[in-house]
């Protein structure tokens, strides 16, 4: 059938081109005939050849459209192709899925329908610009798909020059995880921002409590040395030097005073309360504990005038001069 056709294709060949070429066939020759048929026989294997090559040539572009129209419709991210109106033109499958349009095509509907309305005013005027390329983030989705609230889209417009208005090529994205993960984040981050608040106030009053203590510690350090050379050492030394054994109640002045050696009484008589001399003190200190002045007076080495005089003293300087108050009781308020 082929080799017909094929010869019908020469015949018609061969006649077009002897009318082209000679006007009386008697003049030809046989060799020259036989010529003329190599010379169409080789024209005809030259059309053959390329036939084929024209074949091969759609068969490849057949497959290379085929190829780019399954990486369009099956493109990670979602595609649409929009006319003036802002109608849907051409779609791929993840487009149809971020949208969830019915009957799972867009094609013919309106963009803006898809979009929430409190985000399509800056849709449109992405749309209206005249920047060629521009995007927007975080629009929210109209009826939103399971999974899908919200998307960025890119935009490119285009002018056609057959055809009036604008078109424009559309890129979507789903940035609903992106958007739950910045939630989750600024959600973390003022917890951290009040974690933050929570430790500086912490560490503000630990700092206080740390310079509280350093105070304290300063004190007691303060009252140590204090009772050390005002009570502790007058009594050490007059037992050293004392040519008789110490009495019973200047080693239990002694004990006590061991015992309190933290306390702050000797430091508030002389300071805070009634500057009172290291002798005072040292009185006061053996009234307290319940020192008679005849023991006060001999422990001291001094005469029970002395005693009475300095009891006076102490009295005028803590204010309670003439009063009724005991001094031994009101001393141990202290």
């Amino acid at each position: 059938m082929k080799k017909t056709e094929s010869n019908k294709a020469l015949g018609k060949l061969a006649e077009k081109f002897l009318a082209t070429k000679v006007r009386n066939t008697k003049e030809f020759s046989e060799m020259t005939v036989r010529e003329m048929i190599c010379e169409l026989q080789v024209q005809q294997v030259a059309l053959e050849m390329q036939n084929d090559e024209l074949r091969n040539t759609q068969t490849t572009l057949e497959e290379l459209k085929n190829h780019f129209e399954e990486l369009y419709l099956f493109a990670p991210v979602g595609y649409l192709t929009l006319n003036s109106k802002r109608e849907v033109l051409e779609e791929n499958k993840l487009a149809v899925k971020l949208l969830g349009g019915p009957r799972g095509t867009l094609v013919k509907k309106n963009f803006l329908c898809f979009i929430a309305p409190e985000d399509q005013a800056i849709v449109i005027q992405s749309l209206e610009s005249h920047d060629h390329d521009n995007s927007v983030q975080n629009i929210k989705v109209h009826h939103h798909p399971p999974g899908v609230q919200f998307i960025d889209l890119k935009i490119r417009v285009e002018e056609k020059n057959n055809q009036p208005g604008r078109y424009c090529k559309m890129i979507l994205s789903d940035c609903t995880e992106r958007n739950q993960m910045q939630k989750k984040l600024n959600t973390s981050q003022q917890d951290l921002k009040l974690q933050f608040e929570i430790l500086s106030q912490k560490n503000a009053a630990l700092q206080e409590l740390m310079g509280q203590i350093e105070i304290g510690k300063n004190r007691i350090k303060e009252s140590v040395t204090f009772n050390s050379e005002k009570l502790l050492l007058p009594i050490l030394k007059r037992i050293k030097n004392s040519k008789n054994r110490p009495s019973n109640k200047s080693l239990e002045l002694l004990e006590i005073n061991v015992s309190k050696i933290t306390s702050q009484f000797g430091l508030r008589m002389s300071k805070d309360l009634a500057t009172l001399s290291g002798k005072e003190i040292e009185v006061s200190n053996m009234i307290r504990a319940g020192f008679t002045s005849k023991e006060i007076s001999n422990n001291l080495g001094v005469s029970i005038k002395t005693v009475e005089t300095h009891r006076k003293n102490i009295r005028k300087k803590l204010c309670i001069k003439n009063s009724k108050v005991n001094l031994a009781s009101y001393l141990n308020t202290i």
